[in-house]
């Protein structure tokens, strides 16, 4: 099972926070993640730190009142 399977089948269950952290760095491929329901989207290799700041965003954005 590949993250995009992985990711449809958690979105049909909940909308925990997602995070897609892949090798897959074209368009279509990022496009593709984000339809599928994540809420962000990072390319390996990455910085610790751009991970850091993505997740405190996506954790502070998940708390907001009109989620």
């Amino acid at each position: 099972m590949d993250g995009y399977e992985i990711l449809t089948r958690l979105r049909a269950v909940s909308d925990i926070p997602v995070i897609a952290v892949t090798a897959r760095h074209d368009l279509r491929s990022r496009l593709h993640g984000l339809n599928l329901g994540a809420d962000d989207y990072i390319v390996k290799p990455y910085e610790t730190a751009e991970l850091l700041s993505r997740m405190e965003r996506v954790l502070h954005r998940s708390r907001s009142p009109e989620r």
